[in-house]
């Protein structure tokens, strides 16, 4: 049975990159992750998804871009596996009408 685990970390790149560089490298790591090994007899494959958020494209302060490259990478989660988004305002705003809509689906519309 595949098990089901998510653990997040960040990479930061404090050189100047540009769009292109920086999806090169999510893919790098992507693959990298994607590698089998084996432990305790077993084999395993990891399967990572990425956000990317650039500063001072994306936010000047490290709160707001960490919460950029978060929202980048839960649009990747709903792309699929395997995915690696940069952040887009507008995919933001889909992400936050799907979770006001889940949100209506359970505690009923507002008042």
């Amino acid at each position: 049975m595949p098990l089901a685990r998510g653990d997040e970390f960040v990479i930061l790149l404090c050189e100047q990159a540009s769009k292109t560089h920086l999806q090169n490298i999510a893919h790098k790591v992507q693959q990298a992750c994607a590698t089998p090994f084996v432990w305790e007899g077993a084999s395993y494959v990891l399967h990572a998804r990425g956000g990317v958020a650039l500063y001072p494209d994306h936010a000047l302060q490290w709160d707001a871009l960490l919460h950029c490259a978060d929202t980048a990478m839960y649009a990747s989660k709903q792309a699929g596996r395997h995915q690696i988004r940069l952040y887009q305002v507008h995919a933001e705003a889909a992400l936050l009408a799907r979770a006001e809509v889940a949100a209506q689906a359970v505690v009923g519309p507002k008042a």
